[in-house]
């Protein structure tokens, strides 16, 4: 009797390392995705910066020459063919008054979209960015 019943404590006990091995491996896999995620995550967020950045840009090189921002108030940003399919830039210029301005920069990237508003002045003969306005959406 006595041998059987280390047999059965022994297919107990394998048994409940065997789940608690189970568990682990779900609980690494499931840990595994998630990190996969927020990782996907943080490399669109980078790019969404990316082209808010390319936007600031666009709009120092256009306020060069302002005047002929008045005929075209909106416009989309040329991008490079590998981002054709999955991003796109789009600014809207506002000018407030002779001296300020404003350019709305709305980028998108897949299924990701983030705002941002630069208010310019000018001075000194030139346009400047004075201040930035994030707004995620």
């Amino acid at each position: 009797m006595r041998g059987r019943t280390r047999h059965g404590t022994a297919t107990l006990c394998a048994i409940i390392l065997i789940g608690l091995i189970g568990a682990t491996l779900a609980g690494i896999a499931a840990s595994s995705a998630a990190e996969v995620r927020r990782t996907r995550g943080l490399a669109e967020e980078a790019r969404l910066r990316q082209l808010l950045l390319a936007g600031a840009v666009e709009t120092v090189t256009r306020s060069v020459d302002w005047k002929a921002m008045q005929s075209q108030t909106r416009w989309t940003l040329d991008l490079p063919e590998e981002l054709k399919d999955d991003a796109e830039v789009k600014l809207q210029f506002d000018p407030a008054s002779a001296d300020t301005a404003s350019v709305r920069v709305t980028a998108r990237f897949r299924a990701h979209t983030a705002e941002q508003v630069l208010g310019l002045t000018h001075s000194y003969g030139k346009w400047e960015i004075l201040s930035t306005q994030l707004e995620k959406r």
